[in-house]
């Protein structure tokens, strides 16, 4: 069975500037701080676990591209342990990162270059 994908291309990424999206995010984040907001607590509680996995993709990607050894991940996961909540907002913020700016993509592409 072949799938037809031909519909992606109708769809553009979105193109924002970077100080609207701290903007954006500046709002978003005041809002989340008022205490009648708990509809964005509990959406955080949904996206920081995902955002969370694709952080650590990104760590594991670009230590593959790099060839780093497995102590670098050893010491994230140490870290993620004994530092949990402070360790796990920082490799979600990493991941949130990865989307916009596509840091696997990056490095694969650099590591590429240089061998």
């Amino acid at each position: 069975m072949k799938v037809s994908l031909s519909w992606l291309s109708a769809y553009t990424p979105i193109k924002m500037d970077p100080a609207e999206l701290a903007e954006a995010l500046t709002l978003v984040g005041l809002r989340l701080w008022q205490p009648e907001a708990t509809w964005g607590y509990e959406l955080l509680v949904l996206i920081l676990p995902l955002l969370l996995l694709q952080g650590l993709a990104v760590v594991h990607g670009v230590r593959h591209s790099v060839g780093a050894g497995v102590g670098w991940l050893v010491a994230l996961y140490v870290l993620l342990v004994v530092a949990m909540p402070y360790a796990e907002v920082l490799v979600s913020g990493l991941g949130l990162a990865d989307l916009w700016l596509d840091v696997r993509g990056r490095v694969a592409r650099r590591a590429a270059g240089r061998s």
